[in-house]
């Protein structure tokens, strides 16, 4: 994915580029190809980032085994945030001048920037290579976290672990002081650019000299860097800077990071930080959106229809398989399964039935129906129905957190009254998702210029009953004002998602914990709890991409970025469209049981191993 969203990056600024970012792109190019090279060395490592005690721990769980390499995706890592100071520096040069793509960038120029890339890389890698080596000293707390994960020691942890001790006995090495003094140095001189630069573009901007056009050019180059930043700031810098950090703050030895969390953070940073090139430049976005249509126009109603189908399929299913194929220890747990499957056919149902349009045209957030019926009800049902997902699976990591520190490992029992008083549980959360849509996404008269002037746009008329039509909102009033009753609105969608994202991030790291540290459990019920563990994270991360992220995204971009975004109509629907018939397929390929029983079906089941 992370190739992906980049290679699409990469084509998009290559071919889509207006003349005024002829420059700029140059720089664009050079930061989507170090991500790419970034993806390929994260790819071929697989590094898993650690503390444990007062040990920092980098070791590969990929097919090469070097530190070599592993220096250079450090050093990798840290050169990202030169090349963004660098893209701001520009972009600072270039909104000096009168003629806002003055500043040429030739072919010396660019091999000068890309040195001193390579050089920041070069020396960051060599410090971290020389610096956080293997010592005799860390060899029994390493040896000792490597059993607690299961895991080999490496045979030459010489040439194949990053380690340092945070107290080292004789207090911090020279070494380390160095490299400390280098790191400051760079991110002191990178902040400093960065900060200089956005105040000094801020100003341009503000400037009464400059016209409304060019204003809303360079503003969006700028909130796109700006994001640019944010995501490996959120996704790479602070969480490394706390990982470095922790050793030296003396915590127990018993205290361990789960070996995936880093991991995970880093590898989704180089699918996401594309994403803000492609959306939020508006060539860019664009053409994606052309390019989109292009390929979904041709048979609409068939496509929809498929869609539903493979969803029903897909569900129906998985549903058979939960019922009959389960093995004993799963006949509870195979309850919430089907609940889970039943509420996804609701979802496909529901999809077909109204088949909804969400759009965000500038400071107008819309749901609407694609047909001439409107209902303002049973779109804020819709999006209960969508709410109530993530409360299920925060009750699926719940049950399985329980089950895997019970003592039998898998018998806790959900009777009738149980099950009722869960189901109980979803129906308040659903329908108070469903009032919140209801009474803070509701039309007001202020906002028929705005919506008119939308449908306009798509060539479609307004309904009748009009105030019982939509979802809507609109960001600020005619004055500039936020709106803060529709953002409060908004807020407590968001607080009652929360509760279930602290719910399925405290089990998660629970069973992590459970699963890496207690030696009771069999080997059988280790591999039956980790197999039902990933697909249950599979499972949640499906919907986060396909629902909750996009729908957040939605929701916060009319506040965030007004009059910046106008989303086709066709984008989030399809997203949406797409989720019931993915998600099933978590629980049937992941889960061997099903998993093989499916094969069975198509006689391969001989082709697959049962690991």
């Amino acid at each position: 994915m992370g190739t992906a969203s980049n290679v699409v990056a990469l084509y998009l600024v290559c071919t889509k580029s207006r003349k005024d970012l002829t420059q700029y792109k140059k720089l664009l190019i050079i930061f989507l190809v170090s991500d790419l090279f970034y993806t390929l060395l994260q790819d071929l490592l697989k590094p898993i980032i650690v503390v444990s005690g007062e040990l920092f721990l980098i070791f590969s769980s990929g097919s090469i085994d070097s530190k070599v390499l592993l220096s250079t995706y450090c050093g990798c890592v840290s050169m990202s945030f030169v090349i963004i100071s660098f893209n701001f520096v520009f972009r600072a040069l270039a909104i000096s001048k009168k003629r806002h793509a003055l500043s040429r960038l030739d072919w010396r120029k660019l091999l000068i920037i890309c040195l001193c890339f390579l050089v920041e890389a070069a020396v960051w890698g060599a410090l971290t290579h020389t610096q956080f080596a293997f010592e005799q000293s860390y060899e029994q707390s390493a040896r000792e976290y490597f059993i607690s994960i299961l895991r080999d020691f490496p045979k030459d942890p010489v040439n194949e672990l990053i380690i340092f001790g945070g107290n080292k006995e004789g207090g911090i090495s020279k070494g380390i002081i160095i490299t400390i003094i280098f790191v400051e140095t760079v991110v002191s001189v990178s902040v400093g650019a960065i900060i200089y630069s956005s105040v000094f573009i801020i100003k341009r901007l503000s400037s009464d000299a400059v016209s409304n056009t060019w204003r809303a050019f360079h503003k969006q180059l700028f909130v796109s860097l700006l994001v640019q930043l944010l995501i490996p700031c959120f996704l790479l810098y602070i969480p490394c800077g706390i990982f470095v950090i922790v050793p030296f703050l003396g915590l127990s030895p018993s205290y361990t990071t789960p070996t995936w969390l880093l991991t995970t953070v880093f590898a989704v940073y180089p699918i996401v930080d594309p994403l803000a090139i492609i959306f939020l430049i508006g060539d860019y976005r664009s053409a994606l959106i052309e390019i989109g249509r292009k390929f979904m126009l041709p048979f609409p109603k068939q496509r929809n229809r498929v869609g539903t189908i493979l969803g029903v399929l897909s569900n129906f299913t998985a549903l058979y398989l939960v019922c009959t194929k389960s093995r004993k220890e799963l006949s509870e747990y195979r309850k919430l399964l089907i609940l889970f499957l039943i509420t996804d056919l609701i979802f496909t149902a529901v999809q077909e039935l109204l088949k909804p349009i969400a759009v965000v045209d500038g400071k107008l957030f819309l749901i609407y129906r694609s047909g001439e019926k409107q209902s303002q009800l049973w779109l804020s049902l819709y999006c209960g129905l969508i709410a109530i997902s993530f409360t299920i699976f925060a009750f699926h990591f719940m049950y399985r957190a329980y089950s895997i520190s019970s003592e039998s490992l898998t018998q806790i029992k959900l009777n009738s009254r149980k099950l009722t008083m869960i189901i109980t549980i979803f129906m308040c959360e659903f329908l108070a998702s469903a009032f919140v849509c209801y009474v803070f996404l509701a039309y007001e008269p202020s906002y028929y210029p705005k919506l008119s002037s939308y449908f306009a746009t798509q060539n479609r008329k307004l309904p009748a009953n009009i105030e019982h039509a939509f979802l809507i909102l609109v960001s600020y009033d005619e004055n500039g004002n936020l709106r803060w009753d529709n953002l409060i609105g908004i807020i407590l969608l968001f607080s009652i998602i929360a509760i279930a994202a602290i719910v399925i991030i405290v089990s998660a790291v629970h069973i992590t914990k459970t699963l890496m540290y207690v030696k009771i459990m069999s080997a059988r019920s280790r591999k039956m709890h980790t197999q039902l563990f990933t697909a249950l994270l599979v499972q949640v991360c499906i919907p986060c991409v396909l629902l909750y992220i996009p729908c957040s995204f939605y929701f916060i971009t009319p506040f965030l970025l007004p009059d910046t975004v106008h989303t086709p109509p066709w984008l989030i629907t399809t997203l949406y469209s797409w989720y019931p018939i993915i998600d099933p397929l978590a629980i049937i390929f992941m889960i061997a049981d099903y998993r093989r029983a499916l094969l069975r079906w198509f006689g391969m089941a001989r082709m697959i191993p049962s690991q």
